[in-house]
């Protein structure tokens, strides 16, 4: 618990610690928490207690420990610092509030004058807490100063100090298995975040079903609301299903089987926790709605997306932070998809980035794949790749995904539902087409192409159409001949996707079963 370092750092002498976090008031109960504890010295003597005092530039200095007056009118961090130096007691421990922001391009003044509080509390056996959303620290104090990682409260700390007392104040009784739910879905939250969004679903619910309960959908909703306001990844709301998904049939039923290793009894029985998948193969032949889907297989937990070229920024060490926070967001958001669309881009020039950029891109590579070696958090990550030979060979070692799959183009079992499929969604009635007609006339053609065909067909009937309000349907023949005004992939891009095929035997597994005789036979005898 970060009561108990607090206090071996106090006991060792540690002159200033900086704690990173939003949460001052939970931070705060810990920090006396753990000094409070300290009645005896190293040796096992006993001492005294150790005075502690909070301030901000807007409260000035005060006593915490007890309810001792202090100086409200210390609104300057050089009064504090000289307060510190000069008044404060051997023992003492001061809680300084955004003090980092006085050392964001400081005064030479400052500067000196926080590095001679820092030397005297060695030898006074004073301490210094600063507290702060983020670190900021002059290369002048930073070997002097201790950063501390104070992580968000884990689900059994949110049920006990937000929850409970929650419930008991308005009434709402929990099950066990109601409890467990809300704590794990207010994972990633602060305290204070979670109290919010318990305190909204309470509202809703009561409300608009004058219902006493908490919802956990109101809960996930908020947390959708915070990753938003990072800017990182991108929530995709996706009400599609499998069926929606044509063809991939080897790849939806591996999606089946993973959806039961998110399960407690997954957890108990010892097994590990899915890493992800990548999924490589021609443009337009399914990764990006494979992605979208899989967030449902899996059984509806929520799905982001992350553009890898949003990671970089121009400020020096800003690029490799930006990686660590989105990974950060992710785990807390967890057990959700992480989808890294055209990973390639964001990875491609490592092995020239020493030159080109300083290793910004090389060291990112680094944290995102270490990530995907050692993470323990219900993640499944579904990368996704259009050109196999910009991959770097580190990404594909075994231990990153679970399985690698290739998704070619689509055959003609599977040309015949996607063609279904699309009338279908502009509900059409794909009865009334020859859909092995259509199947056979776009053979080579992935399923965004088909779509795009589709599409063109349609806006062809429409323009045409005598009535807007009741237009014609294109037919099979009319978007025969409207294909072979269209090249497809295949054809003009045949050498890389040849290449993307051998490739892939060598190293994936194919994401559709084989293609049986019976079965074209079947497709060619369809009305």
């Amino acid at each position: 618990m970060i009561s108990k370092r607090i206090e071996y750092y106090s006991r060792a002498g540690y002159p200033c610690l900086f704690i990173p976090t939003h949460e001052e008031q939970r931070i705060g109960r810990e920090i006396i928490a753990g000094l409070q504890s300290i009645t005896k010295d190293i040796e096992g003597e006993p001492c005294p207690a150790r005075e502690v005092y909070s301030w901000s530039c807007t409260q000035g200095l005060n006593r915490v420990d007890t309810e001792e007056a202090g100086d409200s009118d210390m609104d300057s961090p050089v009064e504090v610092l000289q307060a510190f130096l000069n008044v404060a007691r051997p023992g003492s421990v001061f809680i300084l509030q955004d003090f980092h922001l006085f050392l964001d391009d400081p005064s030479p003044h400052i500067i000196r004058l926080f590095k001679d509080a820092l030397e005297h509390a060695k030898s006074h056996q004073k301490m210094m807490i600063i507290i702060g959303c983020r670190v900021v620290l002059p290369p002048e104090v930073e070997k002097l100063v201790t950063l501390v990682e104070f992580n968000l409260p884990t689900t059994e700390e949110l049920a006990e100090v937000v929850l409970d007392p929650l419930a008991e104040s308005t009434g709402v009784v929990l099950t066990p298995e109601a409890r467990r739910s809300l704590a794990v879905a207010g994972g990633g939250l602060t305290s204070y975040e979670f109290q919010d969004a318990l305190a909204l679903s309470y509202v809703e619910a009561k409300n608009e079903h004058g219902k006493l309960e908490f919802s956990e959908s109101v809960v996930y909703r908020e947390k959708i609301q915070n990753v938003k306001k990072s800017g990182l990844v991108e929530h995709i709301e996706s009400n599609l299903n499998p069926d929606d998904l044509g063809g991939l049939d080897v790849f939806k039923e591996a999606m089946g089987k993973v959806r039961k290793l998110f399960s407690q009894e997954a957890v108990n029985f010892r097994l590990p926790v899915p890493k992800g998948c990548l999924l490589v193969g021609p443009p337009g032949c399914g990764k990006s709605l494979s992605a979208k889907v899989s967030a449902v297989m899996l059984g509806g937990i929520p799905l982001f997306k992350c553009d890898m070229g949003k990671m970089f920024a121009g400020i020096v060490g800003a690029s490799e932070a930006n990686m660590r926070n989105m990974i950060d967001l992710v785990e807390a958001m967890s057990p959700c998809v992480l989808w890294l669309d055209e990973i390639e881009r964001g990875l491609s020039g490592g092995e020239s980035s020493g030159k080109t950029d300083g290793g910004t891109t090389d060291r990112m590579i680094g944290t995102l794949l270490n990530w995907l070696q050692e993470k323990t958090k219900p993640v499944y990550v579904i990368a996704t790749s259009n050109d196999t030979s910009q991959l770097p060979a580190q990404l594909l070692r075994a231990g990153r995904f679970d399985q690698l799959w290739f998704a070619d183009l689509p055959n003609e079992v599977e040309r015949v539902e996607i063609w279904s499929i699309m009338i279908r969604r502009t509900e059409g009635d794909p009865a009334k087409y020859d859909l092995p007609m259509l199947a056979a006339e776009t053979v080579g053609w992935s399923g965004s192409e088909i779509e795009a065909l589709w599409n063109d067909a349609r806006i062809d009937a429409f323009a045409r159409s005598d009535d807007p309000a009741s237009p014609e349907e294109p037919h099979t023949l009319e978007i025969c001949n409207l294909s072979r005004f269209r090249t497809p992939l295949s054809k003009s891009q045949s050498g890389k996707i040849e290449n993307m095929r051998k490739w892939a035997e060598a190293q994936a597994r194919p994401a559709t079963s084989p293609l049986k005789k019976s079965q074209a036979k079947s497709v060619r005898v369809l009305n």
